[in-house]
């Protein structure tokens, strides 16, 4: 056996570091190859969304100019049409239109029915029931006053159905891209943006069951329905902005967000039904996001998440006011705080609504303990 020096053991020890090294670099070489092929499959997605809408734009436009070429012999109504179109857009009623459609499906109604503008609302029948006139009522009282004389005008009509679909489109596809942030479980390599890919995932499988995706994991599904991490941070993706879900402030490069642009001053059961249906379907991988897709009934998912809040709201109107009381003080906190609040500055808008809750358990507890005590004697 040859002799060994300390000189040898040195080497030996320097070549084993030296590995260590090359597998550490090697390594982190690959994740950081990995998260650039990720980014550069959002990209493309982007890309690709990019060029479908302009090749779109280009056929919309080739239509027009296919019109204006039959204009002089065009019908006096369609002239007229055309004008009251063009004066609307130069009067920015076309994006208010738009902007509307977009808040009404968030605070109101998440489906707007084929039918809802049929001037016929007299009428009785299947294209216009009740529930249609209902919404048909609320969106008048609803609309910005400029736009009510527009209600027949078929750019409106197009214009305010186009915001409300794209308010669902959109805030889903954004849901997608930072699906690991709502919804936690991050698997290395996984293609979140792949709904085939992100159906197979344990977290979407784990969140599905029960719907544990609506509840928070205290395990009272009373106290906790709606105040999952992923509903909390659904609702601030669609109001204040991704950089608020994400990093749980509002980012002061963004753009004003939609809590500000709709106006909006008390969270409401629809808002809360739009993102937990919102959050569904993300987790369903569900090919379309409309009323029913495949084996879902989004439709049918949202209406029955309202019936719970309106059966919520009369049989335990404390765990409703509390529920709507945590979101309040979340998004509005100098509208919804009280002095009470403000004795501890180390608190912040959860937390605060988080102490109310705990007020509110313990009030009621006291007072069972009365009404049990009152029996008693």
């Amino acid at each position: 056996m040859p002799h060994r020096t300390p000189d040898s053991d040195s080497n030996d020890e320097r070549a084993h570091n030296a590995r260590k090294r090359t597998r550490r670099d090697l390594k982190e070489a690959l994740q950081t190859l990995q998260s650039e092929m990720q980014e550069m499959r959002l990209k493309n997605r982007t890309q690709q969304e990019q060029i479908r809408e302009q090749d779109s734009e280009i056929i919309a436009l080739k239509d027009q100019l296919q019109a204006a070429a039959q204009n002089d012999n065009a019908p006096t109504t369609s002239r007229r049409r055309r004008r009251r179109r063009q004066a609307a857009s130069d009067a920015g009623l076309a994006t208010l239109a738009a902007r509307e459609g977009r808040k009404f499906a968030v605070t109101k109604c998440m489906w707007v029915p084929p039918s809802i503008f049929d001037e016929s609302q007299e009428l009785e029948g299947d294209d216009f029931d009740d529930q249609t006139a209902t919404i048909a009522s609320d969106l008048r009282t609803f609309l910005d006053q400029r736009l009510l004389p527009h209600w027949s005008d078929s750019w409106f009509q197009s214009e305010f159905k186009v915001g409300v679909g794209n308010v669902r489109s959109k805030f889903v596809a954004e849901l997608v891209l930072i699906f690991p942030k709502i919804f936690g479980g991050v698997e290395r390599g996984a293609d979140y943006t792949n709904r085939n890919s992100r159906k197979d995932l344990d977290v979407s499988k784990t969140q599905l069951q029960d719907y544990a995706f609506l509840y928070a994991s205290d395990g009272n599904r009373v106290e906790g329905f709606l105040r999952s991490q992923p509903m909390l941070k659904g609702m601030k993706a669609l109001l204040t902005g991704l950089s608020s879900a994400v990093n749980g402030v509002k980012s002061s490069k963004s753009r004003s967000n939609n809590l500000a642009l709709w106006g909006i001053k008390s969270i409401n059961n629809q808002m809360l039904a739009f993102v937990a249906t919102s959050l569904y379907f993300v987790l369903s991988c569900a090919e379309t996001f409309s009323e029913s897709s495949g084996a879902f009934d989004f439709s049918g998912f949202y209406r029955a998440r309202l019936q719970l809040l309106e059966e919520m709201e009369g049989n335990r109107p404390r765990a409703y006011d509390a529920l709507i009381s945590y979101y309040n003080r979340i998004f509005f906190p100098s509208a919804f705080t009280t002095p009470e609040d403000n004795e501890d500055t180390r608190l912040d808008a959860s937390d605060r609504a988080l102490l109310t809750l705990f007020k509110q358990q313990e009030a009621e507890h006291l007072e069972s303990v009365t009404i049990g005590s009152q029996a008693h004697d």
